[in-house]
């Protein structure tokens, strides 16, 4: 806002009038100053100019629209150009100018520091004196020097008119600003208040808005709002500006005499200094401690009865609270009058009818919080009364249920036939099992019991029914007798396996005896696909005999990711034909720890059966199960990664639940993640799970790492350690190939020629491998899927240059064009398919520089 505001029209007009005149004065002063400066009387060319300047600036400021005066930057442009003429003059004066310069701006600077005009010009009359004692004693020159000497003193007053004039009305327009301000702020505190005290009856709410208004208006330190109690004969803060908690708080009017005075006159008390004010002798030294040094008590009356004080605290020295303070705190003290007065009269009310309703909220009550369904009905079969109990049984609430007949809830007809020989008769209904419907179709296994009820008179009025939900104990029961039969089942597929095994191993020992014998012969080739097909058997039955089993618990220093790989062995084929990629991120050289090997593998084969359930439902893309495992901080750590359907959050959070299942009825029983739960609790860890509907889930298992007592002890999935010959000990080949039988084959000729064997099952895993060990021979197959050994080869240079020359390529394929091609331009050595044993041992030998050359066959 500008200072012009301010001020009216006819205000702004006279304002300009008398700062023209008061220039014209000034420069008047200041051109006889300069005429008889004493030295050389009469007007030179600069003193001319100056005068000149300085009158045709106020002729300029003359024309200036009224609406202009008293604007801050006008102000500040005039009085910044007035201050340069006049002391550009005083330069010019001639002797004892730099007196003159000095008693001038100690003129400005009384004219500004001065509090009014009056004081201002007897300061100026002062700073005349000491310019007339400390110029007095060098005048000389005669008495036209001592006339120019003693027209400095108009000058002096002039000045100070000039600059007294601007000054105080400088201050006039900052008063007038900061009532208005003051103003605008009280209607901002009384507007909050109104508004407070229409938006909500809550007494302590207004208060609290009302006192915490007013402190930040008035400024002081607290501002409370107090109430007469007339039954306790008592005062209480009912709200505090500095705490929010205060409500009720009861005061000893003893030590608030200022109080008290206010509550006997009725009329507000001031106490602008507690060191002068006698009433306050007993409390003065608590007042100081506390820091208060001003009191504002004000009355809060509505209809001539006193409901309350608005009691202010300041820490404010020297500044007294000002009759407008004063005024506002009274307005809003008699408008938090009407919002006491509707508040009180609202708890009275809602007390009294409270009290009423004392007897009926308790049975209420009661029925609100009981766990099954309460209901009452009429004499026609008609619902009267439905507990909450009901919401989560039926999904009805209390208004849907009322007036409904009970055949809509009991689909039997032997529940209905009951319920009509209980009107009809009176025959009580106990321990009653049947089902209900629920309002989304769905029913619900319960426990009936239900008699008459009389009125007054004895008279059946309708029936009063208790209905319990039993679908959870009913399902305990069937997963009880499921258990049996998986129970049973197992111990036949037990029976059948042995039985199985027992051929099977003649099968594998014939086979061996035969391929011994017809090593060479033509039916070498279908003696290595019985032997091979015979051994999946083989291990098909020992997966059968080791899950059919019963294992009484026993831990053991192991891996998990050989049970890991022995539970995605089991699930193999389910997850084949169901269209699911396994990728197995397992961390090598994983510490070992205290497990159970059949309870842990049943933990892993209930996430992966879950995973495998969840990609099922996803019809539009195929399923990928990626299982890692990692080790930090003392913890083991595997992760089941699927891109199923996900879960929403309320599923996820009970997922762990017993029971808690979203297959199909007969497809689960819910019980395979809560046993799971327990089993890594038993066993020190926990199970979690992340999930976003249509985003997949992460199910995580981690389980700590105890000291391992014996280090030969080996993980769960790798065979026995086939030591290989110490000539050929340190020599380590990596086997990168799709085809298990090619991968075994391989295996076998490495072990046998003492090699250090490792495998990939595609070019992704080998480079991977590559980064993390040192190789001294690569065998790697053409064709395989997502990367083929032309690209592997090309990424393996880039990564491993020196890797080149040790690379053995195996192809079926060395009449494609692009593959005779590929294999004429590098320095790498190449099998055809099917393979030769004694050519691959000779070239794998002659590549790893070994003199020792042995045939396996």
């Amino acid at each position: 806002m500008d200072l012009q505001d301010l001020v009216s029209p006819t205000e702004r007009a006279s304002m300009k009038m008398v700062r023209l005149a008061l220039r014209w004065l000034l420069i008047l002063a200041t051109a006889p100053l300069l005429a008889f400066s004493g030295l050389r009387p009469g007007l030179d060319a600069f003193t001319v100019t100056l005068l000149l300047a300085f009158a045709a600036s106020n002729v300029a400021l003359s024309f200036l629209p009224e609406t202009w005066f008293r604007s801050h930057k006008l102000d500040s442009l005039v009085v910044v150009a007035d201050t340069v003429l006049i002391s550009l003059a005083l330069f010019h004066v001639g002797p004892g100018r730099g007196h003159l310069l000095l008693v001038f701006f100690l003129t400005l600077l009384l004219t500004v520091l001065g509090a009014d005009l009056t004081r201002a010009m007897v300061g100026i009359t002062l700073v005349g004196c000491l310019y007339l004692y400390l110029d007095w004693g060098n005048q000389s020159g005669g008495t036209l020097a001592f006339a120019a000497f003693l027209l400095r003193l108009p000058f002096l007053y002039v000045t100070g008119l000039y600059y007294g004039h601007l000054a105080a009305q400088s201050r006039l327009a900052q008063n007038r600003l900061h009532s208005i301000e003051h103003q605008k702020r009280a209607m901002e505190t009384f507007l909050d208040v109104t508004s407070a005290t229409t938006s909500t009856l809550d007494l302590h709410e207004v208060l609290y808005i009302v006192v915490t208004r007013i402190a930040r208006l008035v400024n002081v330190q607290r501002c409370s709002i107090l109430r007469m109690d007339e039954q306790d004969d008592c005062c209480k803060v009912l709200a505090s500006s500095d705490d929010s908690a205060i409500n009720g708080l009861k005061i000893d009017l003893e030590k608030y005499p200022e109080v008290r005075k206010a509550i006997t006159t009725r009329r507000a008390v001031v106490i602008n200094d507690v060191d002068q004010e006698p009433i306050l002798d007993e409390v003065r030294e608590q007042l100081r401690k506390l820091g208060f040094h001003s009191l504002l008590v004000v009355p809060i009356v509505c209809q001539d009865s006193l409901l309350g004080m608005l009691f202010l605290r300041a820490v404010r020295v020297e500044q007294p609270f000002s009759s407008e303070e004063i005024a506002t705190c009274q307005i809003i003290a008699n408008a938090s009058a009407n919002a006491i007065k509707n508040a009180t009269l609202f708890e009275q009310m809602r007390l009294e009818a409270g009290a009423r309703k004392k007897s009926a909220d308790k049975l209420q009550n009661i029925l609100d919080h009981f766990p099954d369904l309460i209901y009452t009905t009429d004499t026609w079969g008609r619902m009267t009364e439905f507990s909450r109990g009901g919401e989560e049984l039926l999904g009805l609430n209390r208004e849907q249920a009322i007036g409904l007949s009970y055949t809509d809830l009991y689909p039997e007809v032997s529940a209905r036939e009951q319920l009509e020989n209980l009107l009809r008769e009176g025959v009580p209904i106990r321990h009653f099992e049947t089902t209900v419907c629920c309002q989304d179709g769905s029913m619900r296994e319960v426990m009936v019991a239900a008699s008459l009820l009389r009125d007054e008179s004895g008279r059946p009025c309708g029936t009063v029914g208790i209905i319990k939900n039993i679908t959870e104990l009913k399902a305990a029961q069937r997963n009880l007798t499921h258990s049996e039969k998986l129970s049973t089942i197992g111990k036949i597929l037990s029976g059948v396996a042995h039985e199985l095994n027992n051929p099977l191993c003649g099968v594998l020992g014939f086979s061996q005896l035969l391929m011994a014998r017809h090593s060479d012969g033509p039916m070498a080739r279908e003696l290595d696909t019985i032997y091979e097909c015979a051994l999946r058997c083989q291990k098909v039955v020992k997966n059968l005999l080791s899950f059919a089993r019963e294992h009484k618990p026993e831990r053991k220093y192991l891996g998990i990711n050989g049970i890991i790989k022995k539970a995605l062995e089991m699930k193999k084929y389910q997850l084949h034909v169901n269209n699911i990629e396994v990728v197995q991120e397992l961390e090598h050289d994983l510490a070992r720890t205290m497990l159970d090997f059949h309870q842990m593998q049943q933990v892993f084969l209930n996430v992966i059966i879950n995973a495998q359930h969840a990609m099922g439902l996803v019809r539009d893309r195929p399923g990928r199960l990626v299982v890692r495992t990692s080790q930090a901080e003392g913890m083991i750590r595997a992760e089941f990664i699927d891109n199923g359907e996900g879960m929403a959050p309320d599923t996820l959070q009970r997922i762990f639940d017993p029971f808690f299942t979203t297959k199909e009825q007969g497809e689960g029983t819910g019980l395979g993640l809560s046993v799971s739960y327990g089993i890594v609790k038993e066993h020190g860890g926990r199970i979690c799970a992340r999930s976003r509907k249509g985003e997949g889930s992460i199910f995580v298992v981690e389980l700590p790492v105890e000291n391992e007592e014996e280090k030969t002890k080996t993980e769960v999935s790798e065979s026995p350690d086939n030591t290989p010959t110490p000539s050929t000990r340190g020599s380590r080949v990596l086997v990168v190939d799709d085809e298990p039988a090619i991968v075994d084959l391989m295996l076998a000729i490495l072990a046998e020629i003492g090699c250090n064997v490792d495998t990939a099952a595609n070019g992704n895993e080998a480079l991977g491998k590559i980064r993390s060990h040192r190789y001294d021979l690569l065998v790697i197959d053409i064709r395989m899927p997502q990367m083929n050994g032309m690209e592997l080869y090309r990424n393996i240079l880039r990564l491993r240059p020196k890797l080149e020359g040790k690379v053995i390529f195996i192809t079926g394929d060395l009449a494609d064009k692009e593959t005779g091609r590929f294999l004429a331009g590098v320095n790498a050595e190449t099998i055809s398919k099917p393979l030769d044993i004694s050519e691959v041992v000779e070239m794998i030998q002659k590549k790893l520089g070994s003199a020792r050359r042995r045939a396996v066959v």
